[in-house]
């Protein structure tokens, strides 16, 4: 893959923030509640992604030579649809806001993360790749009982991960290029006080004509995906179903 040559990012401080973040954030604040993901019966979960998730950990596709740097993305330009880049930097103004408030509670940091993970994943669909074949026999309402419950356990895992972090924590993109069907590939990093920068690469796709998340390669190569399916396979090679969801539930609920 042919790395970025630079960043040029202009100071993401003194940008507006994006206005689904905004509105999210507030709903939350306001009423404290789960929004239900819409699910698998639901119009934002037919975009099919030609061809299957790795079972295991797998390079990120290569792009062709074609890439936009982050510094070339207009994220505050007004009516037009936001590019996968900008999606990004949405979700990373949340993270980073996160990281900068070492204090938060576990419960606390799940709610702030809550809009943005939504908002920025295609949820629904990873749901569906994460459980397989498993999910055939499911009724609708056991599959957006699972889509639900694989929501929580994401935001969960953000929130322990920033909360293990020491120090704010910076969530930089370097570019996007076109990868293979019909998705995109962001390439970014993370740079903290305490470590070198590790590498964060995302593959995306869209859903109704907005960017989504359907992977995330952490140190640029290792599908975590591929790494919930594995998991979540182990899980039901011991519970029925119902015992999985109520195992996840539970540990999505706890530091």
């Amino acid at each position: 893959m042919k790395p970025a040559t630079r960043i040029d990012t202009p100071n993401r401080s003194s940008r507006r923030p994006r206005g689904w973040l905004v509105a999210a954030l507030s709903a939350v604040m306001l009423c404290g509640c789960w929004p239900t993901v819409a699910g698998a019966d639901d119009a934002i979960a037919t975009q099919p992604l030609s061809g299957d998730v790795p079972a295991v950990a797998a390079q990120p596709m290569p792009g062709d030579d074609r890439e936009t740097l982050a510094s070339d993305v207009d994220c505050d330009a007004n009516g037009t649809e936001l590019s996968a880049t900008c999606v990004l930097e949405g979700l990373h103004e949340l993270l980073s806001a996160t990281t900068a408030a070492p204090d938060l509670t576990f419960e606390r940091r799940c709610e702030m993360l809550t809009p943005g993970v939504l908002a920025a994943y295609d949820l629904p669909f990873m749901a569906k790749r994460a459980l397989g074949q498993r999910g055939e026999g499911l009724t609708s309402a056991q599959r957006q009982q699972w889509i639900d419950t694989f929501a929580r356990m994401t935001v969960a895992t953000y929130a322990r991960r920033l909360s293990e972090s020491t120090g704010p924590r910076k969530f930089e993109i370097l570019g996007e290029r076109a990868a293979p069907k019909d998705t995109v590939l962001v390439l970014g990093r993370v740079v903290g006080a305490d470590k070198s920068p590790m590498p964060i690469n995302y593959r995306m796709h869209q859903v109704g004509g907005s960017w989504k998340i359907v992977d995330v390669y952490a140190n640029g190569t290792i599908s975590q995906l591929a790494l919930r399916r594995a998991e979540v396979a182990s899980l039901f090679e011991r519970m029925s179903f119902d015992e999985v969801v109520a195992y996840i539930d539970t540990t999505s609920r706890n530091p």
